[in-house]
């Protein structure tokens, strides 16, 4: 995977545009990542550096070049993960229904606060809709005035 669609990846991973994501890690441009989406540049070592020293999720070999996995392991996971496995068949299925169900709560919310975004999102856009539309009554009002 070539640098570009490494740095697209990130961007859409963290739901952020390129100008944002310049700021967030320390540049007052965005040229270097602009160039880098372009196909101009690859990611340098400065760059790569600067993404993971402010998202550390990201493992700095994949970031630089395309090498390894994407996010970096943890200790802490690595090691729950080992625990885990020591566990007796019954017990890891327990576990892994508790965090299923945590996470569909967590989904639901999700959900519940999408919902509403959009439910705002769209009486926001039926005001405006309704503004135009008076707008355009006005003026045609207008027209019909002046046309008599």
């Amino acid at each position: 995977m070539n640098s570009a669609k490494r740095l697209e990846e990130i961007l859409n991973d963290l739901h952020i545009s390129a100008n944002k994501f310049a700021k967030e890690i320390g540049y007052t441009s965005s040229t270097k990542i602009q160039h880098v989406r372009n196909g101009r540049n690859d990611i340098s070592a400065e760059v790569a550096n600067d993404i993971v020293k402010k998202y550390p999720e990201y493992n700095y070999e994949w970031v630089f070049k395309g090498a390894g996995n994407k996010y970096v392991e943890s200790k802490n996971a690595k090691r729950i993960n080992n625990d885990i496995k020591s566990l007796p068949h019954a017990e890891q299925m327990e576990m892994l229904y508790d965090h299923i169900s945590k996470l569909e709560t967590i989904i639901e919310m999700k959900d519940q606060e999408n919902e509403a975004r959009i439910k705002n999102l769209v009486d926001v856009l039926a005001k405006e809709r309704n503004a135009i539309i008076d707008v355009l009554r006005k003026a045609i009002k207008e027209q019909k005035k002046e046309s008599i």
